[in-house]
């Protein structure tokens, strides 16, 4: 009986440790949210080293593109060059270069051209690349593309995230989901083809965003923009 006794309370309590790490994990992720929420208020009042304060802590809780993308612009409003690109190159590896090693583009790894997309990626996340909103019309279509994905039915998400790439043909994080699962699906060109357009879209939104024209002619801004055609042209 004490036996059993035991292994009840022991089980009780690997429950209430998971319980609390779930817990722990929401909260982080609600603070999160609400510095970059905050960050983004600071931002558009013009105050961009209180929008630099809160977007580094919410950086910190974890590393996160956009966060980067956000903390690269304020930088910029600065005319703090170095400090700018140096988030420029840390937005770009999380966008695109880390993306790189997922196992489900194993099937095309091999080309010789998703080599030559490595190599330029490499410059990019060293300078020597979640989220949708509520009201985004391709949510719906991402969500159950997901959904399929996740199932391994890779056709039907394909078909999906397809429908979800017309309502939102400036999303670089759909393209890469279409070339992963054109990859898995075996059909190397089309994945390919998909992996230049997820580094041609973020390229343009590098290019077209006003908050970076404060180190638009730099050398650097230029050699970044170089390596991103080299990849998509």
């Amino acid at each position: 009986m004490k036996k059993l006794l035991l292994i009840v309370a022991v089980g009780v309590l690997v429950l209430l440790a998971a319980a609390c790490s779930e817990v722990e994990e929401l909260q982080s992720s609600l603070e999160q949210n609400e510095m970059v929420a905050d960050g983004q208020d600071a931002y558009n009042a013009g105050d961009y080293e209180a929008a630099i304060v809160e977007w580094k802590a919410a950086f910190a809780i974890e590393e996160d593109n956009e966060v980067a993308w956000s903390l690269s612009t304020a930088y910029a409003q600065l005319g703090e060059e170095e400090e700018a690109l140096e988030w420029l190159h840390e937005s770009l590896k999380l966008s695109v270069s880390d993306r790189l090693d997922d196992k489900e583009l194993s099937p095309i790894q091999d080309t010789e051209e998703f080599k030559e997309i490595l190599v330029a990626s490499d410059y990019l996340a060293t300078g020597q690349w979640p989220g949708k909103s509520n009201s985004d019309p391709s949510l719906a279509y991402y969500k159950e593309a997901w959904d399929k994905y996740m199932g391994e039915e890779f056709e039907e998400s394909l078909e999906l995230w397809h429908q979800a790439f017309k309502l939102d043909p400036m999303s670089d994080n759909i393209a890469f989901s279409i070339a992963c699962v054109n990859a898995l699906l075996g059909s190397e060109e089309e994945a390919l083809s998909w992996l230049r357009t997820t580094f041609r879209l973020f390229s343009l939104r590098m290019l077209e965003d006003h908050d970076l024209d404060s180190i638009r002619a730099t050398a650097e801004f230029g050699r970044i923009s170089a390596a991103l055609r080299k990849v998509w042209e």
